[in-house]
């Protein structure tokens, strides 16, 4: 499922959520992407990178915004540990240990 789309700048916590994010190679178009603080010029970026591959970003709750350019659509990329969790949880009452 689309997260993102691949041009854009997004607000952290109000248009996306923090998170590890996926974006598919281009074709030849370079993708440019930016995380910051939000604050104006060069000094606010945090991270950025410019490529034709496949981009995976972490995007931090203490982050103000995202930008990409050219990129394919984001996906959300959920860890191992956050999926195993959600299937332990559901239909179950916590086990209490002691």
């Amino acid at each position: 499922e689309t997260a993102m789309g691949g041009d854009g700048t997004y607000e952290v916590g109000v248009d996306v959520q923090p998170g590890t994010y996926v974006s598919a190679p281009t074709s030849g178009i370079n993708c440019y992407w930016e995380r910051s603080t939000g604050s104006d010029g060069l000094d606010s970026i945090i991270a950025n990178g410019n490529t034709t591959g496949p981009v995976v970003v972490t995007i931090k709750k203490s982050e103000k915004f995202f930008t990409s350019s050219g990129c394919s659509d984001w996906k959300r990329r959920w860890s191992t540990a956050m999926r195993s969790g959600a299937r332990a949880w559901r239909g179950r009452a916590p086990r209490l240990r002691g």
